[in-house]
């Protein structure tokens, strides 16, 4: 059975030092008085509060182990501390969709994007760590894209998995509206024809 970590129970280890040099997150997430670290996969780093983290998900302390295991670990099997003692995870997103997701969980003003593909991205991580209120957050923010650009969304939809939700939305949005002239950039590398 897979050990659960929390920023809790931290195993006794030596701090990792890291080979690469990773940039810091914007305000809130540069806190000092953080206890995890969250690394992204394009070197942005992320001082959160784990107890924001387990009090957001759906799966309480599980949410800290399924970040853990988002991706393969620089170190497998091996929880990482930095020198003062924060744990530090490796999370399979990407800095713009972690920026968002946390922005929506944090005690501050939800954030608002122009961007429709960040904000599914941000859904799928929001599903994978359980993140209700993100979930319901995000599921608003793709409704009112599709009012705008049901094509786009339902495109965008199509190419992930458990956005049936969302192609629905969007099919319904695009009802009594011309949109054979909208396309979606997405379209692009998809054949058509018959």
């Amino acid at each position: 059975m897979p050990q659960i970590f929390t920023h809790r129970n931290i195993p006794p280890l030596s701090p990792v030092r890291a080979t690469k040099q990773y940039t810091h997150a914007s305000d809130p997430f540069k806190s000092i008085h953080a206890d995890v670290i969250l690394r992204t996969r394009d070197w942005v780093e992320f001082r959160v509060h784990g107890d924001i983290l387990v009090m957001s998900s759906s799966k309480g302390q599980n949410v800290l182990s399924a970040m853990h295991s988002s991706i393969d670990s620089p170190v497998p099997t091996t929880t990482l501390h930095d020198p003062e003692r924060r744990l530090i995870l490796h999370v399979a997103e990407n800095s713009a969709t972690l920026d968002l997701l946390l922005r929506i969980i944090y005690p501050i003003d939800d954030p608002s994007t122009q961007d429709v593909g960040l904000v599914f991205s941000a859904l799928e991580a929001a599903r994978r760590y359980g993140l209700t209120r993100a979930i319901r957050v995000l599921k608003r923010g793709i409704a009112r894209f599709a009012d705008n650009n049901p094509v786009r969304v339902y495109v965008l939809a199509a190419q992930r998995a458990h956005c049936e939700e969302e192609m629905k939305l969007s099919a319904k949005a695009s009802l009594g509206r011309n949109i054979q002239k909208q396309f979606a950039t997405e379209l692009r590398n998809y054949p058509y024809g018959v």
